[in-house]
This record gives structure tokens, sequence and C-alpha cells, in this order.
């Protein structure tokens, strides 16, 4: 029996990546004009920057938070930017460029209609960003339980959230499903714990199926005769 279904957000639910690289190019004209750094010497070490804090060594919720990226990137080059002003303003860019996926308003709708949803989702290095960004969206009333790592300081594939959400939802692993994009920090880890697990590859198409998939769907409206089946598997 099927208790709850567990989504994760950015590139599964909405479309983030290019409203991410808009961001970037928003804040990186705004220094150039503000500041006179130049966005081709700005890109490249943010760039670098990004891969240093998403190691998986740095697998925290500050990790996340632009403004440690910024405030390392201004202290190397010697500018007196406000990192956390400049943080709002790349948040706000991406929160204005990210759109839902064309069928996760159905999606969201149809499920819930016959059991609880969770969204669980990385910190985007204060809690309050990502959910400025459920509400613009009008996504939030469909959850019953929203949880970032910012609740449990330590982003996925840290197990903690897999968990912690489970019971936030009072389901149990095995009768829980995990939707998400990414194999490492989405689909894996559930697996491990349990939980039925479909790979969204709308954001990006990737080929092959890994055995801790249980299914792959390239839109996310798939997922309604998915769970439509395993909620009522006699019919």
């Amino acid at each position: 029996m099927i208790e709850a279904v567990i989504f994760d957000f950015d590139d599964t639910l909405a479309d983030t990546t290019p409203a991410l690289v808009e961001a970037k190019l928003f804040i990186a004209a705004f220094l150039e004009k503000k500041h006179s750094l130049s966005r081709n010497v700005f890109i490249p070490l943010f760039d670098e920057t990004e891969k240093k804090y998403s190691s998986p060594l740095n697998a925290t919720p500050q990790s996340n938070d632009r403004a440690v990226w910024l405030r390392h990137i201004f202290s190397k080059l010697h500018i007196t930017a406000d990192p956390r002003a400049i943080t709002n303003l790349y948040w706000k860019q991406v929160t204005k460029h990210s759109q839902l996926f064309p069928g996760t308003l159905k999606t969201l709708k149809k499920i819930n209609e016959h059991t609880k949803l969770g969204l669980l989702s990385d910190s985007d290095g204060l809690k309050r960003y990502k959910i400025e960004r459920l509400n613009k969206h009008a996504i939030t009333p469909y959850f019953k339980k929203i949880l970032t790592s910012d609740d449990t300081h330590e982003n996925k594939p840290s197990k903690i959230n897999f968990t912690k959400i489970t019971q936030l939802l009072n389901s149990n692993p095995k009768n829980t499903i995990m939707i998400g994009n990414n194999l490492q920090r989405d689909i894996k880890p559930a697996k491990e714990l349990g939980m039925t697990t479909i790979w969204s590859v709308e954001s990006k198409f990737k080929e092959g199926k890994p055995t801790f998939v249980d299914y792959k769907i390239s839109e996310i409206s798939q997922a309604i005769p998915i769970i439509t089946n395993l909620l009522h598997p006699n019919h």
C-alpha cells in the first residue's frame, strides 16, 4: 500500500537549471556595472567556486549559499560589494526565470487526490529562498510536509533527509515513492531505504536505467499512471 509520494523540486518539478544560468549572468552584469568587475573575470571564478562548494566533501546547506561563494570571490578580488545583497538579487532572478514543467500542476493535483505528498529539497543557502520559490509557483498547498536540508543540516544524499520526511509524513519507506532527477542524490539513497523510485529525466535526458531505478520517465506527468497502478494494483 502506498502511503506517500515524495518529490524533489529543482529539475524535477521545475526547470531550474536555465534560470540559474540567467541569474548568474544578471549578477555578472550588475557587478560589472556597479563595481567594475569584468564579467569575463567573474563568471569563470563563479563557476570554479560553485564546483568547489558542490563537492561531496561540502555537503552542508551552507555550501549551497551563494553568499558564501560570493564572499570567497569578493575577498579574492578585493571587491567591497555585499555578498548577501547580491545573493538576494540572484535568487530573485532564479524565481523570475524558473518555470514549472508543463505537467507539474496536473501531476501534483491528480496524485494529491489519492495520497499524501511531501517535498524534499536541498538548501538554497537560506530556507526562505526555497520557500519563496515554491510560493511563486503556487505549489506549496499540495504538500503535507516540506523538508529542506536546512532542517537536517545535511544535504542529500544523506539518508537523514529521507528518513525525516517519511517520519513527518507518517509513512513507511517501503510504502513510499521517491521522484527525483538526480540518481546519486535523490534515487539511490531512497532505494537503499526501501522506497519505490521514479527517475525523471525531463530536465536532461540520460540513457540507461540503473538497477536502483524502478521506473524512468521523460515527463513528470508520466508518473501519474505509474502511481495510479501502484495505488490500485488490482484494478
